[in-house]
């Protein structure tokens, strides 16, 4: 069994699609674009997967259907993405030792991506709090949190400021593995780092 889970944010309203409808359950390549995200998390090895709605959540739901997830309702999503990590958060055993942080609207992020992320936990420093992905010098999406990290993330809502959070962050040491276009990845180099 996986000792590292994967939390899907799709709870969002996704305003800037400009639609009525979730963004997440619009058709992309044949499939909801959530679909194609949730996919690709269970074919990482990640386990559990969560999926964390709010927004529109019956009809998000309905558009990963038949998936083996487990889905967690935000009830406070309209306060923003943090309250969605941390009711994905809250909802991990204490056998998890790290979880993906996945965009529900990044269908092009690829099982490679995910496997190398799971790879680096497994043979980070105790010390390493976070792996993320960097292309071309900036931090990108999905992250890996691990165990030292999720307090970051309080249950307590008015403990979990944006403020305090950033601060954790700041002085966590990250682990970044560094990605280049699809199908080269292979040839990136992995390093540990603190940040300024």
């Amino acid at each position: 069994m996986s000792d590292v889970a994967a939390i899907i944010l799709a709870a969002g309203r996704g305003t800037r699609f400009g639609a009525r409808q979730s963004k997440l359950t619009a058709s992309w390549c044949g499939a909801p674009i959530l679909g194609h995200v949730a996919a690709k998390a269970l074919a990482s090895g990640a386990l559990p997967v969560i999926l964390v709605t709010g927004h529109d959540s019956e009809f998000v739901e309905r558009a990963v259907d038949g998936l083996a997830l487990t889905i967690v309702h935000n009830t406070d999503y309209e306060q923003g993405l943090s309250t969605s990590l941390r009711a994905g958060l809250a909802a991990l055993g204490n056998d998890i030792s790290g979880t993906l942080v996945m965009l529900g609207d990044m269908p092009l992020v690829t099982v490679k991506t995910l496997s190398r992320l799971i790879a680096a936990h497994s043979e980070a420093s105790a010390d390493c709090a976070a792996i993320i992905p960097r292309y071309k010098g900036l931090r990108g999406n999905p992250a890996l949190l691990r165990r030292s990290m999720f307090r970051a993330y309080p249950v307590d809502a008015h403990t979990a400021t944006r403020k305090f959070c950033a601060r954790k962050w700041a002085y966590a040491k990250l682990q970044a593995i560094f990605l280049r276009p699809p199908g080269c990845w292979e040839h990136s180099k992995i390093f540990c780092t603190t940040p300024a």
